[in-house]
């Protein structure tokens, strides 16, 4: 019994059990999958919008694979710029009286990052250990004296080989999300009542599995999908 939420370890310990596979090999083959599935399933998202926005003069300036590879990079690849963030205030703690910025005037900080960046490129390391090139951006909101808020994404929680429920509820949300934009560019018309039935199954199950995936992800999709149907 497993006091969390489950249903993500589940589906990938099917797969695990039904292929026969070592948990200390399937540990290294999930991640990958699950990061694909995350690519995959954006990339769709991205590719459909776009292909299915009709320009009046149908022209498309840009090819929906590449907007398609775009979505991909952006969900699954790219960060929330904390990385940006310490290298702009590494460059200022270089010079910075005691390495303290805080409190300083806008000004003065864009100098100090100014000088850091010469400082730096002479040959002086910014002031982080190994560790919080990798951690840091991860905590990426203060919060003085409380907890911080945990500001993980896609990538990160790939390299950081942590495979939880939030990252399982990613590929089953953006499933969830296709669903819901299929039936808003379809106009909610299928070929055949078998397909319709179909449709409703699948997207059904989608949203369904997110409950005990993750379950604060099953009330959002849950009514994006009613809004679009409506």
């Amino acid at each position: 019994y497993l006091n969390y939420y489950y249903y993500g370890f589940v589906l990938v310990g099917t797969l695990v059990k039904w292929l026969g596979i070592t948990p200390a090999v399937a540990y290294n083959l999930i991640l990958p999958t699950m990061f694909a599935l995350i690519g995959l399933g954006a990339f769709s998202i991205a590719w459909n919008l776009y292909h299915g926005s009709r320009p009046v003069d149908g022209s498309r300036p840009v090819k929906p694979f590449l907007v398609g590879l775009a979505g991909a990079l952006g969900m699954a690849v790219l960060g929330n710029l904390g990385t940006v963030k310490m290298i702009y205030e590494g460059f200022q703690r270089l010079v910075a009286p005691g390495g303290v910025i805080e409190g300083a005037a806008l000004w003065t900080r864009l100098g100090w990052a100014f000088q850091g960046f010469l400082r730096n490129l002479a040959g002086t390391p910014l002031p982080y250990g190994i560790g919080d090139w990798y951690w840091n951006p991860s905590r990426a909101i203060p919060a003085p004296g409380e907890v911080e808020p945990i500001t993980e994404f896609p990538f990160f929680t790939v390299l950081y080989a942590d495979p939880h429920a939030h990252l399982y509820s990613l590929a089953l949300t953006l499933l969830s999300l296709g669903f819901g934009l299929s039936v808003l560019l379809s106009g909610a018309r299928w070929k055949t009542r078998a397909g319709a039935v179909l449709g409703f199954f699948l997207g059904g199950l989608a949203i369904g599995a997110l409950r005990p995936t993750n379950t604060w992800d099953f009330y959002p999709y849950l009514a994006l999908a009613g809004i679009a149907l409506a």
